[in-house]
C-alpha cells in the first residue's frame, strides 16, 4: 500500500517539473548588459547598453539608475536593433532625474544583437575615486516578443562608471563638417504629398509604407509626427513621452502616482487613459499639478479606466508632474505586480497635428499579501494536477477497504490456545 501511494506521488511530483521545466524553455532568457568604463572627473563618456541576440521584437522598457552626485546625463543615442523600431527612445526620466529611461515599439517586429542604446555622462570635477554603478532601477523590465507580446525573461548585468584622476583621457573626435541642406522635398500626387528625400525618392516607414502628407496643418503619419507647415513643406514634429510612475505599497494603504511629460511647447490637447486592476486597486481620486492647470479634468471613465483630459486655446508649454493619482490597495491585494497602463496610447497634440508620444507605464508593487487574499497562488493547471492526485489517492485507499469488507475471510488472526488447569495444578 505505502509503496503504491508513493508511486503515485512521485508521478504527479515528475509531472509537475516537466510542465514547470517546459514552461520556463518555451522563452529563452535575453541578456541586457550595461557596459563599465574609465574616466576622469570632467571628463565627458558614453556607456554602452548591449542585448543579446533577440527575434521577434516589439516592445523596450527598460529603467537605469546613476548616482547624480558623481554623473550628470547628457544625451542618449538609439542605435542597432532599437532603431530598426517604428518608436525608440532614452531620455532622463522627469520624475526622477536620477534615471534613464530606455523604450521602444514597433508595428513589424525586429530582430538583432549588440549595441542598442549608447548613454553619455559628464563626470562632475567633484566626483571621488571609485567605481559609481549604472545598475537596472528596481522596476518591472520588459523586452516584449512577437504578436502576443509574451515578456522575455531577462538577465540584467549592471555596469558603471570608474573615476580615476590618474586615468588615461577620454578621446574626443572632432565634430563632422556638414553642409546645409534642403528640406524634404513634397511631391503632389492625387491631392495626397509624398515626402520624398533629397535624391527624390519616397520616404517609406520600417513597416513598409509611404509617409504621406494631407493638406497643410493636417497629419497622415501618426507614428513619425510628421506635418506640414503652412507653406507646405514638411515639417517633423518631436516626439514626447507620457511617464506613470512606478511605486510600492501594502494592503489597505493608499499612494499617489504621478504622471508626467517630457519637455513640450505649444500643446493645445492631450488625452490620456490610465488603466489599472480594480480588483486590487480602487480609484479614490486626483489633482492637476504643474505647468497644465486646472484646466487637466481627470475622471474615471469605468471601473479600471481614469482618463486625463485637456484643451488649451493658447498653447501650452512645460515639462514634469501633470497629475497625482491616488489609488488604495484593496485587502484582495496579493504581494505581486500591479500594472498601471497607457491604454490607449495617449494623444497629444500641437494645433491639428498629432505627435508622436512613447508611453511609460507605470506600476504598483505589493509587497505583502492582503488578509482576505484567499485561494492559493498556484496556476490553474498545477492545482488541477494536485487535485487530481489527491482523488487518486482517495480512489487507491477506498478501493483498499472496499475488498477488505468483501473479503472478511482475508483478514487472518491467531487466536491463542486456551489453556486449561486440573485440580491438581498441573496444566494440560
Amino acid at each position: 500500500m505505502k509503496r503504491r501511494l508513493f508511486g503515485i506521488l512521485l508521478c504527479v511530483v515528475l509531472v509537475l517539473q516537466a510542465v514547470g521545466m517546459t514552461a520556463v524553455s518555451a522563452a529563452p532568457t535575453a541578456t541586457v548588459t550595461v557596459g563599465t568604463v574609465q574616466a576622469r572627473p570632467g571628463d565627458t563618456v558614453t556607456v554602452p547598453v548591449t542585448f543579446s541576440a533577440v527575434e521577434d521584437l516589439v516592445g523596450i522598457e527598460l529603467h537605469l539608475v546613476f548616482d547624480d552626485t558623481v554623473l550628470e546625463y547628457v544625451d542618449s543615442t538609439v542605435e542597432g536593433v532599437a532603431k530598426q523600431m517604428d518608436m525608440a527612445t532614452a531620455m532622463q526620466a522627469a520624475s526622477a532625474p536620477n534615471e534613464v529611461w530606455l523604450s521602444g515599439m514597433t508595428l513589424q517586429s525586429v530582430a538583432g544583437e549588440g549595441v542598442a542604446y549608447t548613454l553619455t555622462f559628464r563626470v562632475k570635477e567633484e566626483a571621488p575615486d571609485g567605481t559609481t554603478a549604472l545598475r537596472f532601477a528596481d522596476h518591472h523590465h520588459m523586452l516584449l516578443v512577437g504578436v502576443e507580446m509574451a515578456e522575455l525573461p531577462l538577465d540584467l548585468k549592471d555596469g558603471g562608471v570608474e573615476v580615476r584622476r590618474d586615468a588615461a583621457p577620454v578621446p574626443t573626435e572632432a565634430p563632422p563638417t556638414t553642409t546645409a541642406t534642403e528640406p524634404p522635398l513634397t511631391g503632389d500626387v492625387q491631392g495626397v504629398q509624398i515626402v520624398l528625400d533629397e535624391e527624390g525618392e519616397p520616404i517609406t516607414r520600417n513597416d513598409g509604407q509611404t509617409v504621406t502628407l494631407l493638406p497643410p496643418n493636417t497629419v497622415a503619419d501618426l507614428m513619425g509626427g510628421i506635418v506640414t507647415d503652412k507653406q507646405g513643406e514638411a515639417v517633423r514634429l518631436p516626439n514626447v513621452a507620457v511617464m506613470v510612475d512606478q511605486v510600492t505599497a501594502n494592503p489597505k494603504e493608499e499612494v499617489a502616482v504621478a504622471v508626467s511629460l517630457s519637455p513640450i511647447a505649444d500643446m493645445t490637447s492631450l488625452e490620456i487613459s490610465v488603466t489599472y486592476d480594480a480588483a486590487a486597486l480602487t480609484f479614490t481620486g486626483g489633482d492637476s499639478v504643474g505647468f497644465v492647470g486646472d484646466r487637466l479634468r481627470i475622471r474615471k471613465t469605468e471601473d479600471g479606466t481614469v482618463v486625463l483630459q485637456a484643451d488649451y486655446t493658447a498653447g501650452m508649454s512645460g515639462d514634469g508632474d501633470i497629475a497625482v493619482l491616488r489609488f488604495a490597495v484593496n485587502d484582495t491585494a496579493r504581494a505581486t505586480t500591479y500594472r498601471l497602463g497607457l491604454n490607449p496610447s495617449p494623444r497629444v497634440m500641437i494645433g491639428q497635428a498629432v505627435l508622436g508620444v512613447q508611453p511609460f507605464a507605470g506600476e504598483i508593487r505589493v509587497l505583502t499579501d492582503g488578509a482576505d487574499a484567499g485561494g492559493s497562488s498556484l496556476s490553474w493547471w498545477a492545482a488541477a494536477l494536485i487535485a487530481l492526485a489527491v482523488a487518486a489517492v482517495a480512489a487507491v485507499i477506498v478501493g483498499v477497504v472496499l475488498r477488505r469488507k468483501a473479503n472478511p475471510t482475508a483478514r487472518k488472526q491467531t487466536v491463542p490456545k486456551k489453556r486449561t488447569t486440573d485440580v491438581s495444578g498441573d496444566e494440560e
